[in-house]
């Protein structure tokens, strides 16, 4: 007897699924489970063997390793192999749900709780106008970005790195970048990833605002710290991960491989390799302080051999997206969802299609905090006003928002203007030199 393709599958269950109505803003839906109990203890303990025979690599990260070698695990070099058992124990110390604060407190998000955060497209190097133009981002771009994400309501957090501004230096980048969230927005934003000193820098203007105590109180920013499969992760995302950690600041702690490349080619072995590393990550961010925020992420697309790039439209993607939820479920995480991703290089059929099938799949794989919402084009590489507008309707339409304007953004006190103002003046020259 034939077996059915898995893809026909996938695809049949989420159109069924498509057509479900979402009654209630923002709200969650019950998370579709795609793996049983036994297929996702069978996954569980496949990462066990590997954290315990393979290990995971933590570059040029003396401190790191030292934390890991503190709770057990056996270091070689750079490698720490551990048991998988252990890591969870200490994952368990983070909160299942927790807030994320903003200037205004009536655009603080709660993480965790059924309740959706939408978050445009992260880290595009280039901008496709609503004329037609193209090209690098710059920082004229950027703030026009964060105003658009601050006018749509469905998009509730405002990201960062919605492009790269690339006529700032290096040092600059993360000042400028927070600095437009502060002033042109007061929706919640995520810390900088650049460079350990700009996720400091970051840290610091936001605390300039909001005040050091408040600051080390809740989470405001969160930080995607990626691993780099196959098992590795490299210094910078480890001092990242452990400077935002030690400010009580959130980690999006994200393996996201591309099968066939930096994974195994079949689903249930990437799932496996990425669940280790992920629990490697989360684990890490609790050592450094116990209790510090932490959201979980796996995603897998299959990469192409023919174009040799990953394929963001292909139903094995989204398989992954909604069984990487569950197994992040298991460690008392809220979930990282991937949304409007997809292959196409303009906003045509193609792209429309793609993203509305990685959408739902966020949805009912029951993703609490929604990277790359609106935008996404071109593998990730530009980021589409068109997209980003019409996106965002469409959410609000699927959803069913009732808002179809949003309030301006909260001026800045003048006492917070001027600390940020003096911080912002200092910072620059310290990163000048």
């Amino acid at each position: 007897m034939q077996q059915t393709p898995v893809w026909r599958v996938i695809v049949a269950a989420l159109s069924d699924l498509q057509l479900r109505a979402f009654p209630e803003p923002l709200a969650g839906t019950v998370s579709v489970p795609v793996l049983s109990q036994d297929q996702l203890a069978a996954i569980e303990a496949d990462a066990d063997k590997i954290l315990a025979e393979i290990g995971i690599a933590f570059r040029d990260d003396p401190e790191s390793l030292a934390l890991l070698d503190g709770m057990g695990a056996k270091i070689d070099g750079d490698i720490a192999r551990m048991d998988g058992a252990a890591l969870r124990r200490v994952i368990s110390s983070a909160p299942s749900s927790f807030a994320i604060k903003s200037r205004n407190p009536d655009r603080d998000l709660m993480v965790g709780t059924g309740k959706r955060v939408f978050v445009p497209s992260y880290g595009t190097p280039n901008v496709r106008h609503l004329d037609g133009s193209y090209g690098l981002g710059s920082l004229a771009d950027y703030h026009m970005l964060v105003r658009l994400a601050h006018d749509m309501p469905i998009i509730n957090h405002t990201g960062t790195l919605l492009c790269f501004p690339h006529d700032l230096s290096e040092g600059h980048r993360p000042l400028e970048v927070v600095a437009a969230h502060l002033k042109l927005s007061d929706k919640p934003f995520m810390g900088s990833v650049l460079t350990p000193d700009g996720c400091a820098d970051a840290i610091d203007l936001t605390a300039a605002v909001v005040g050091d105590d408040e600051m080390d109180r809740h989470c405001y920013l969160m930080h995607l710290i990626n691993s780099n499969p196959p098992l590795v992760y490299v210094e910078k995302a480890l001092k990242t991960l452990r400077t935002a950690a030690i400010r009580n600041q959130g980690c999006l702690v994200t393996a996201y491989a591309m099968m066939g490349a930096s994974s195994s080619v079949s689903l249930m072995g990437t799932l496996a390799q990425l669940y280790a590393e992920v629990m490697a990550g989360a684990a890490l961010s609790q050592l450094v302080r116990p209790g510090a925020p932490v959201i979980g992420g796996i995603y897998a697309i299959p990469f192409s051999m023919r174009s040799m790039i990953p394929v963001f439209g292909d139903p094995v993607a989204a398989l992954a997206q909604m069984a990487g939820c569950q197994l992040v479920r298991r460690l008392g995480l809220p979930t990282r969802g991937e949304g409007g991703i997809t292959s196409s290089n303009t906003f045509d059929g193609q792209a429309a299609a793609e993203s509305a099938f990685n959408m739902t799949a966020s949805f009912h794989a029951g993703a609490d905090f929604i990277l790359h919402s609106v935008g996404w084009l071109e593998n990730g590489r530009t980021i589409s006003i068109d997209k980003f507008e019409r996106e965002s309707d469409w959410l609000s339409t699927v959803i069913g928002h009732p808002d179809h304007s949003e309030k301006p953004p909260v001026p800045l006190t003048q006492s917070q203007e001027q600390s940020l103002s003096a911080l912002l003046k200092e910072l620059r020259h310290r990163r000048s030199e």
